[in-house]
């Protein structure tokens, strides 16, 4: 009985074995396997491309419009001074202070930057450098008020602020350049009292041409290094106030 029973174990093993073979070959389960992943390799490649195609394309979109986070623009309203601060050693920023006061819009310009600047062999405040551009565009010399001691855009706020106190002003334009403009305000806010309304109105400007323009390139670099320094509470030895 029990070589019979073996033989019908051996029987059915062997009956079990080959019906897997006639079922699963082992050629047609490799060539199954390979066919399938033949199929689904340039489906993957074909998504895989198409995501990083919008991957890079949002990345770009973002890259592009960037500096736009940098830029504040309000819409002026009649206030009692125009506040412009220094930094660029450019004329676009008294160019705008000038026009919003022969618009009418404030009856004094106050011109904050300590900062020297080279004519010939001479170092001046570049606040006297605004003051003669105000004063050659018709500006009177009694509409200019001189802040000369500031290095910095904290200290451009801090001590304008004592000056906006001292005049009872309660209401102020500032003027800074087109990517400064953002930082500028909060700073601003951050030193004047909470009562005196603070409108920013940038620089002519072009927000969007700074991948073209080299310096622009540079200024939008500084603008969000420093913009992410400040915003840490990581201050620069300039940005004390006495």
């Amino acid at each position: 009985m029990g070589v019979i029973s073996n033989k019908v174990k051996n029987l059915n093993s062997f009956i079990r074995h080959r019906w897997k073979l006639h079922l699963f070959p082992e050629g047609k389960k490799r060539n199954s396997i390979l066919s399938t992943r033949a199929e689904i390799e340039p489906v993957l490649s074909i998504k895989h491309f198409k995501y990083f195609r919008r991957l890079v394309a949002v990345a770009l979109a973002l890259l592009w419009l960037s500096p736009t986070l940098l830029v504040r623009s309000e819409r002026p309203q009649p206030a009692d001074a125009i506040v412009v601060i220094g930094g660029d050693h450019k004329p676009a920023r008294i160019a705008k202070a000038i026009q919003l006061y022969q618009a009418g819009y404030a009856p004094y310009i106050l011109l904050s930057a300590g900062n020297g600047v080279f004519e010939g062999n001479a170092n001046i405040s570049e606040a006297w450098v605004l003051k003669r551009l105000a004063v050659e565009s018709g500006i009177p010399v009694s509409a200019i008020l001189l802040e000369a001691d500031s290095l910095s855009t904290v200290q451009n706020a801090g001590f304008t602020a004592k000056i906006a106190q001292a005049h009872d002003w309660n209401h102020i334009l500032l003027v800074t350049s087109h990517f400064q403009s953002r930082r500028a305000a909060w700073l601003f806010r951050q030193h004047y009292p909470s009562d005196i309304i603070i409108q920013v109105i940038p620089a002519d400007g072009c927000t969007l041409c700074w991948l073209v323009q080299p310096d622009q390139a540079k200024v939008v670099g500084y603008e969000w290094f420093h913009t992410a320094r400040q915003s840490l509470g990581l201050w620069n030895a300039d940005e004390s106030l006495p």
